[in-house]
């Protein structure tokens, strides 16, 4: 992922970058018929305008990748910044929602965010190293923006009702290591996408701003 660090902070600058993303994806739109970006510029527009305090094109644009993407969970640093976007839009259930959805596609994000220590969370070595890659890849301002209310509420979160099913998905995890295919193994998969796909449609109502994408 493209750091946030090769920009300046300001409104201005971050603007500009959502505009170019914009129209780079509109144009792959009219043209192709889909979307083919490689780069990744879908992930980065809801957390540029987060960035830049526009709350309502923040949880606007996440409702258009709810839309245009609906299979597509692959960055968690864009839905701690989506997490957060509901939060201050004062959709509390369905931040609750997407917290647990961050929680479940990276298991060091939360620690990292929230300053706790990740004993417990272990899978395997090969697993722990690749998700400790992919933790160094998400902008170090997806997590200076949350403020000390905001993760107080997230860490009431992680300590209380979202420890259960943390511990239950890590549990899966561990056991899909080494069970073999088969019908138990199924099973165990199913749950765990279940789990992690949980309610991703819940972010659809959210009111904003229409964007040109």
């Amino acid at each position: 992922m493209r750091s946030m660090t090769d920009i300046r902070a300001d409104p201005k600058s971050i603007r500009a970058r959502i505009r170019r993303y914009e129209r780079k994806l509109q144009q792959e739109r009219r043209e192709l018929g889909t979307y083919h970006d490689g780069a990744g510029k879908q992930y980065f527009i809801g957390p540029l305008y987060l960035l830049m305090g526009d709350l309502a094109g923040a949880v606007q644009s996440f409702q258009w990748f709810d839309q245009e993407f609906p299979d597509d969970s692959d960055d968690p640093g864009q839905y701690l910044c989506w997490t957060l976007a509901l939060y201050r839009a004062e959709r509390l259930q369905e931040a609750v929602t997407k917290l647990r959805e961050t929680m479940l596609q990276h298991r060091f994000l939360l620690p990292r965010l929230l300053g706790k220590n990740v004993d417990g969370l272990d899978i395997s070595p090969d697993s722990d190293e690749l998700e400790m890659m992919r933790l160094d890849h998400i902008p170090q301002e997806y997590f200076d923006i949350w403020n000390e209310r905001e993760l107080l509420w997230a860490s009431a979160l992680y300590d209380g009702e979202l420890s259960t099913v943390r511990a239950r998905y890590i549990e899966i995890e561990r056991k899909l290591e080494h069970e073999p295919r088969g019908e138990r193994r199924t099973r165990l998969v199913d749950e765990l996408f279940g789990m992690k796909r949980s309610n991703r449609q819940a972010a659809a109502s959210l009111p904003g701003i229409p964007h040109a994408y």
